[in-house]
């Protein structure tokens, strides 16, 4: 039978190939863990069988877990004038770096900075390539082996 946990699930997840997105407040309900238990959310999520996956988690930043690595990023000090698109911003910045076979570590700087970069312009409007390379620069990644 259709649940709400699968209809849930349906809507949170994003799956290409193996590879899971969301923001927190969503994969936690999913997951039926509390938001700020990081940990439990990961093996939640190894659980279910995804192998790779990112968690947005707004002005806080972003978790991925890749190859059995945790990468922690926190927040950029942005201004904020939108939020919309910020998740896609992520996704399709981590895609199209992973697709261009750039480091783990390169890959989660892009997409964390497109990502900002997002939400730093009014509305669905890209960020520009040059904000998008000042933002990398300041993303900030700690890696946790589990």
């Amino acid at each position: 039978p259709v649940t709400k946990r699968i209809l849930l699930a349906i809507a949170v997840l994003t799956r290409n190939d193996g590879f899971a997105y969301s923001n927190v407040d969503q994969i936690s309900e999913f997951a039926s863990c509390d938001r700020a238990s990081g940990y439990a959310l990961i093996r939640r999520l190894k659980e279910q069988g995804i192998p790779t996956f990112a968690i947005s988690r707004g002005s806080q930043g972003a978790m991925f877990y890749l190859e059995g690595k945790l990468y922690q990023c926190p927040g950029l000090k942005i201004e904020l004038k939108s939020s919309v698109g910020a998740g896609d911003a992520l996704v399709a910045a981590f895609a199209y770096a992973w697709e261009q076979k750039l480091s783990v570590e390169e890959s989660i700087r892009l997409a964390v900075a497109t990502s900002a970069g997002a939400v730093s312009t009014v509305g669905t409007k890209p960020p520009s390539k040059e904000l998008v390379r000042e933002l990398t620069m300041q993303v900030q990644i700690r890696t946790i082996e589990i």
